[in-house]
């Protein structure tokens, strides 16, 4: 007998939490009408009222003013205000990924020269790259093996890269961090 397991799929959803109605908690509050004008300072049980009066809700837009301010708009109308904001900060927002290559002081030329092409594809994707080396044992006392290598990889991939981070240590570790050299669009 062959058991399939299914998977939920949910929905998910960022809930948005609003202060309405009867959970507002402020005596006093500034409230704005349904068009935009202000009705002024007015107690909770006045707002409410004239809320319920337009078949509309009251709901608490910041409560860090003195008075609070409070709107009387229609509550899932808001919401969804907020929701299509939210979304739309997320699309403006970047995600910066850094790519971390790890090399020791005493690596290899032909090591080397493949860590620098996997640098260069890195920047060329726009992705900023972080440069570790660790020194193990002994191998402290040759910072300047270290420093030396640092120097080669930043000179082979200065046409592509700018140093966000100059290579400094940091315990018993050397770190570097370069971003991309962002191109200029030519118009023609």
């Amino acid at each position: 007998m062959i058991i399939k397991h299914r998977k939920k799929f949910r929905k998910i959803q960022s809930k948005i939490n609003v202060i309405a109605n009867n959970g507002i908690f402020c005596r006093e509050m500034r409230v704005i009408a349904s068009d935009g004008s202000s009705l002024g300072v007015l107690s909770k049980q006045e707002a409410l009222r004239k809320a319920y009066e337009s078949d509309l809700d009251l709901i608490l837009i910041t409560n860090k003013t003195n008075p609070p301010v409070a709107k009387i708009t229609e509550l899932s109308k808001y919401k969804y205000q907020l929701g299509q904001k939210l979304a739309e900060s997320r699309k403006k927002s970047k995600i910066v990924s850094i790519k971390e290559i790890r090399i020791t002081p005493f690596i290899g030329e032909n090591d080397l020269n493949l860590k620098i092409k996997k640098i260069k594809e890195f920047l060329t994707k726009n992705q900023k790259v972080k440069l570790s080396m660790e020194f193990k044992g002994r191998s402290i006392e040759k910072k300047d093996f270290g420093n030396k290598i640092f120097e080669k990889i930043l000179e082979a991939v200065e046409d592509d890269s700018q140093i966000e981070i100059l290579p400094k240590l940091i315990g018993k570790k050397m770190i570097s961090q370069l971003m991309p050299i962002k191109k200029r669009k030519k118009n023609a």
